[in-house]
């Protein structure tokens, strides 16, 4: 507190410390993780930082958490985070943590409360702006769907995520569309099923999925481009499950 400019400096350690919580969360060193969170937040409180602050922070404990096995404490935070995040009006942290809070309840074997979750957080994103969120939700909403056994909408869901993806562009989130649809791919193979996506058209026309063929329409998006798209976009996919098929089990 006596240093001069003590808010630039505490700005240069929140930074620092982030750093450092990234590099452990790489070398999933948990505990470690954690540990930075605790001094970021530490520093925080200082600041006179306020809860609604706070609690964006606290939010990124439930991961390492849940790697620990920490479930109670996990979904205390989460629950906590939410109320916080609600009070605050923060919508986009809100479906963050209604997501974070079902893949919780995924982890605890609970397959409808994380499917009732992630519908939440669904609705929650699709009003709001971020297409990156939207693919993420739906993803992680087919994924459920798919393991509960409710295998068409798994589908319809999946391919929202890939056309958000796809439109957008986003390397890291087409990468993540790719291997969770390769997953899909080796499990239907495995369970001796096909597993093919719906055609963009079809899906589009669906009411529950309005707000996707609204912002595609916004973005003047042609859908036969977009059909082409998605089919070389499988057709990847399909090759590299072929792939480790073939491979076999290391």
């Amino acid at each position: 507190p006596e240093a001069p400019d003590v808010e630039s400096l505490g700005r240069v350690l929140i930074s620092a410390l982030d750093i450092a919580r990234e590099a452990h969360l790489h070398l999933e060193q948990w505990e470690l993780v954690l540990d930075r969170i605790g001094e970021k937040i530490a520093v925080k409180q200082a600041r006179r930082a306020s809860e609604h602050e706070i609690a964006r922070d606290r939010f990124n404990r439930y991961g390492p958490l849940l790697r620990l096995g920490r479930l109670s404490e996990a979904q205390r935070e989460l629950e906590q985070c939410l109320e916080v995040f609600e009070n605050a009006g923060d919508a986009p942290n809100r479906s963050k943590a209604l997501s974070g809070l079902a893949d919780l309840f995924d982890e605890k074997g609970d397959l409808p409360q994380a499917i009732a979750l992630e519908r939440r957080a669904l609705a929650l994103c699709n009003t709001l702006p971020d297409p990156e969120d939207r693919a993420s939700s739906h993803g992680n909403l087919g994924n459920y769907l798919e393991r509960a056994g409710h295998l068409s909408e798994a589908a319809a869901h999946e391919l929202a995520d890939v056309l958000y993806c796809v439109v957008t562009g986003h390397a890291r989130s087409l990468q993540t569309s790719a291997h969770n649809h390769v997953v899909s791919l080796l499990r239907a193979r495995r369970s001796g099923r096909e597993h093919t996506l719906p055609r963009v058209a079809d899906l589009i026309a669906r009411p529950d999925f309005a707000p996707l063929r609204d912002w595609l329409t916004a973005g003047q998006v042609d859908l036969d481009q977009l059909q082409q798209a998605v089919d070389a976009f499988t057709a990847r996919c399909h090759a590299e499950a072929e792939r480790i098929l073939a491979e076999g089990p290391r």
